[in-house]
């Protein structure tokens, strides 16, 4: 038996039964990892805040936070991808934007 695909090539079914059992039994990829981990910290965080009752206000600064979190990760995915000049350029200005709004947020430390 051999299934035709549309680039031309025939596989023998046997062959896609042992990719499938190989993509079955081997590990995890980094990228799944990094992923869990990032799902598992963003837990840890929103138990933190669950355990603190936040005022309005600190409520408001959470939700800017983690908007402009959001929108940075998105910003640097589109740096990995841009291969033009110009818009890497202004990718890399609104990337020190968000920064900066960032910074603002930080608590002031005493020195």
């Amino acid at each position: 038996m051999h299934i035709y695909y549309p680039h031309g090539s025939y596989y023998p079914a046997i062959v896609l039964i042992e990719l499938s059992y190989y993509n079955q039994i081997m590990a995890r990829g980094w990228e799944s990892k990094a992923v869990e981990e990032q799902i598992g910290a963003a837990e840890a965080k929103k138990e933190v805040r669950r355990k603190r009752k936040l005022t309005p206000d600190e409520t408001e600064q959470l939700k800017i936070k983690d908007a402009l979190l959001l929108e940075r990760a998105r910003i640097v995915r589109e740096m990995e991808r841009a291969y033009m000049r110009r818009h890497l350029v202004m990718l890399e200005r609104g990337l020190a934007h968000i920064d900066a709004e960032l910074a603002k947020l930080e608590p002031k430390v005493p020195a």
